[in-house]
């Protein structure tokens, strides 16, 4: 039997474009012999929805989309996901008491002029095959039903830790239920998730039959009876991943809101990283930096346009004005306010380029530095960027060339115990096995609270690392003891 996989790139609430792209991957799929074709949970719809799939408007779309769908359909049926277009019970309830209530996920089974909803979780029989079918991206555990395939319609974005780990996740899942597992997942990008594909087929013995590229929409068909031939796989380094993360999300973002391209300020200690990331994402010609000091050298090396200003006259006059108000702050205004109506000006997405042990520990002049509309290293540790940074020093060994070690690699321990791993600083003092100070840890604390309020203006962050409530507001009562 052969199962395809369409790994498409969808659109937030974009029917024609998703529908268009679907149709596109099953007929290729069927030219390739497909008797079974699988997408995404987000494959139709796109992620991101929110709200708006509670919708009347959109439900009667997606069912539109669904029906158009199905009649383009040939022999081969598809299994995709969707939300309910059910009367009752089409929406799920987080708790009991609660009025609030959020869209629901679920499979659906399509054949030629047919829709059929299935319940999240079925387990469906054809052609004498039991196929259980699941929205949810967790492993299923060995029980007492069996199955002969389980699918899986990818539905949660994915972090650069997780991305090395799922081919053996798949494959142990695999085979401790002694059935094949497809994984179908999207290309995407959504408010601050990445959703990087990566989609495969893996054989009840635990082999890779068929592995998709992260981060490129392709659609593919693969042979799922034995004897079972194991698929050749691109093994790449965590840094390259992440990489591709980035410029996924930078090049995502800006065709979803329409910019020509993006600008960012060179004067920054991250500003040439972000440039290489941005260029790899958009190409050269549609990244312009700004520079207020030394940066137009950076810029000229990386081979991007560079516009150089010079603000001492303004600030100047605006210290004058202002009664000798301090100067770092009010000079990080003037370069945002000039930055962003340069980049409206141009049609740009401008870059914040703050790294998130400068955004966590409020490193950063509000409306100064924090100013831009995507912060793409927002929730990167100072080693994340030396990685990037090594990653990018065989192209450009000119700039990257002699990499210092992080500065505070120490804050980096703290940071990640405090905001990311929910540990108390009391607990992570009497657990201490890195051989920091009691007061270094009590500083980043202090600071990690204070800043609290001044990090709920930050632009969008890709979220490549860690999830992004912790990233904005950590609560001031689990950091203190």
């Amino acid at each position: 039997m052969k199962v395809g996989i369409i790994q498409n790139s969808p659109r937030t609430a974009d029917f024609s474009n998703n529908l268009r792209h679907i149709v596109q991957g099953y007929r290729a799929c069927l030219d390739h012999g497909a008797e079974l074709v699988v997408a995404s949970a987000h494959a139709l719809c796109g992620p991101g929805l929110y709200d708006l799939a509670t919708r009347d408007s959109f439900r009667k779309q997606m069912k539109l989309a669904l029906e158009t769908l199905s009649r383009e359909l040939g022999t081969a049926p598809l299994i995709l996901g969707a939300y309910s277009t059910r009367e009752e019970g089409d929406f799920a309830w987080e708790d009991e008491e609660s009025s609030a209530f959020s869209p629901t996920l679920t499979p659906y089974f399509l054949e030629n002029d047919v829709v059929e909803e299935l319940t999240n979780g079925e387990l469906l029989e054809w052609e004498n095959r039991r196929i259980f079918i699941t929205t949810q991206d967790t492993p299923v555990q060995p029980g007492l039903d069996s199955f002969d395939i389980i699918v899986h319609l990818g539905a949660e974005p994915w972090y650069a830790a997780l991305l090395q780990q799922e081919e053996i996740a798949r494959q142990n899942e695999a085979l401790n239920n002694e059935a094949t597992v497809v994984h179908a997942a999207c290309v995407s990008t959504a408010e601050s998730f990445v959703y990087g594909g990566g989609s495969g087929i893996y054989s009840p013995t635990g082999k890779t039959l068929m592995r998709l590229p992260w981060f490129d929409a392709e659609s593919r068909v693969t042979d799922i009876a034995p004897p079972y031939r194991e698929a050749s796989t691109t093994k790449e380094t965590e840094a390259a991943t992440l990489a591709r993360m980035l410029q996924q999300g930078i090049r995502d973002t800006v065709r979803q809101y329409g910019y020509g391209g993006v600008c960012l300020s060179m004067d920054s200690p991250n500003s040439t990283l972000l440039a290489a990331l941005a260029i790899d994402a958009l190409g050269s010609a549609n990244v312009e930096g700004v520079s207020f000091g030394n940066g137009e050298d950076s810029a000229r090396q990386l081979g991007i346009s560079c516009r150089t200003l010079d603000i001492a006259p303004m600030l100047q006059q605006a210290n004058e004005l202002l009664g000798n108000e301090e100067e770092y702050t009010l000079k990080a205004r003037i370069q945002a306010s000039l930055l962003s109506t340069h980049s409206d000006s141009r049609g740009l997405l401008l870059l914040c380029p703050l790294s998130r042990r400068e955004i966590m520990l409020g490193h950063f002049t509000l409306y100064g530095e924090s100013c831009g509309m995507l912060a793409p290293l927002g929730n990167l540790y100072d080693m994340d960027l030396h990685m990037l940074q090594q990653e990018y020093r065989e192209r450009y060994s000119h700039i990257f060339g002699t990499l210092a070690e992080p500065e505070a690699p120490q804050k980096d321990i703290i940071l990640h115990a405090l905001a990311d791993c929910n540990v108390s600083a009391g607990r992570f003092i009497r657990e201490n096995n890195f051989g920091l100070e009691e007061n270094e840890v009590h500083q980043v604390q202090r600071k990690l609270i204070a800043s609290a309020l001044k990090r709920s203006q930050l632009p969008f962050t890709l979220q490549v690392s860690a999830p992004d409530e912790q990233l904005r507001i950590p609560s001031a009562h689990r950091l203190n003891d």
